[in-house]
């Protein structure tokens, strides 16, 4: 991506960021078009053209705008989502291709609601895991 300064719109979610400056010329369509398996997890606020977003990552979980969110039955934190999605990214990337992963945590940015705050579960749950986590 690039700086608000850049593209000049300061609003989430306007597709016309990708016209401003050349997206395919960024880090991950770059590392992406030369051999890198790329992934991008957690907060992502910008506009999420399937091209352009297809173009920079092979592997995309993201969310935004609140820190609790149901998976699988239950209410988690992201903090957690974050960790289990980049577990399952690094353990079915393919394993034959250099790699890049982009983790974006919505959590620093604002209290949760919750004092105390949130603390990330042990990661010992996450390395026991059966359930693979599907890409885009």
């Amino acid at each position: 991506g690039t700086y608000a300064s850049r593209h000049l719109f300061l609003e989430p979610g306007d597709d016309k960021v990708f016209l401003t400056h050349p997206w395919n010329e960024t880090v991950f369509p770059l590392l992406k078009a030369n051999g890198y398996y790329t992934g991008l997890v957690g907060k992502w606020h910008a506009p999420s053209s399937k091209h352009e977003m297809a173009q920079a990552f092979d592997y995309r979980n993201l969310y935004y705008g609140w820190h609790w969110m149901p998976r699988n039955g239950q209410v988690r934190h992201v903090t957690d989502l974050n960790l289990e999605d980049s577990i399952d990214f690094l353990r079915y990337r393919p394993k034959d291709k250099k790699f890049a992963l982009k983790v974006s945590f919505f959590a620093t940015h604002a209290w949760d609601g919750h004092d105390p705050p949130f603390e990330p579960s042990s990661i010992v749950h996450f390395h026991t895991r059966k359930q693979r986590c599907i890409g885009p």
